[in-house]
């Protein structure tokens, strides 16, 4: 779906909705998987599999190439500001989104990654709960995906019951939630 339309006025119709009591869908949680790119390199038809399989690639060094990240992580509602303003109307900020992330193969090459991601900047993502083909997995970003700054770091845990980890966090802000789509229906 493209991003809505907000009403001008007061007046709007309500969106529909669906609900089935004997058979709801619910969609799992937890990102596991991170699809990451250079800023400026879009996907024309996000849900060609073709286009996804030619620009994945963990080891190319093309500027256009989809990293595949495979995480553990969470995306909370985003943070919105209120402000109250004349006649006691509410509105809301853009929300700040903040997906966390944590990487748990720290081998040599997947450190040297998160070093250079310590220069800063921001890339391209997607997020889904699993990799395309999936059946019942979601991915969010459309064909631009979603800008986002990230951070990350190393954690090394006191306890040596415990790993390392790379916990990093995406952050920017918009509007609107992403659209998505299920990782199955990328054909």
């Amino acid at each position: 779906m493209p991003i809505p339309t907000c009403p001008s006025g007061c007046d709007a119709d309500l969106p529909i909705v669906a609900f089935n009591e004997c058979a709801p869908e619910v969609n799992s949680g937890q990102i596991s998987v991170i699809y990451l790119t250079n800023r400026n390199y879009p996907l024309t038809d996000w849900t060609d599999l073709v286009e996804w399989t030619a620009r994945l690639s963990n080891t190319s060094t093309d500027s256009s190439a989809i990293r595949t990240l495979f995480v553990t992580g969470s995306w909370p509602v985003p943070e919105k500001a209120e402000k109250v303003i004349s006649l006691g109307r509410t509105i809301y900020s853009p929300g700040k989104e903040n997906l966390a992330f944590r990487i748990d193969e720290t081998n040599q090459i997947n450190h040297d990654f998160m070093r250079e991601l310590q220069c800063g900047g921001q890339y391209t993502i997607w997020p889904a709960t699993g990799q395309l083909g999936d059946e019942g997995k979601l991915i969010w970003g459309g064909n631009a995906g979603i800008e986002a700054a990230i951070s990350i770091g190393q954690n090394v845990p006191e306890s040596t019951d415990e790993n390392i980890t790379y916990d990093g966090t995406a952050k920017w802000t918009a509007k609107f939630p992403p659209e998505r789509t299920g990782t199955d229906l990328i054909s």
